[in-house]
């Protein structure tokens, strides 16, 4: 296996996975999130996604449940996850 990690005669260190960490944070009278990837903000996410106009979450619980999900899909290979009503429903 070493030898498939060569590149003009040294080691090419296997790829790392990506570390995911959420912040979530006090906007207006509710909650936003940041979703980091590698220790670099990623996602700033101060309103709801999929809901017209410019809400916010009533709750922390509610807005790290969302950046959870989009964790997870960014996890799956979706490099810019993207949530819908139906799944805000689920939550």
């Amino acid at each position: 296996m070493e030898e498939n990690n060569k590149h003009n005669g040294n080691l090419i260190p296997e790829p790392q996975p990506a570390v995911y960490e959420i912040k979530t944070f006090p906007e207006g009278y509710g909650f936003g999130f940041d979703i980091y990837v590698n220790n670099e903000k990623y996602i700033h996410q101060p309103n709801i996604p999929a809901v017209n106009g410019l809400h916010t979450f009533v709750s922390e619980g509610e807005a790290k449940k969302v950046a959870e999900l989009m964790v997870k899909k960014m996890q799956e290979g979706m490099t810019h996850p993207t949530i819908s009503q139906e799944e805000l429903k689920e939550l």
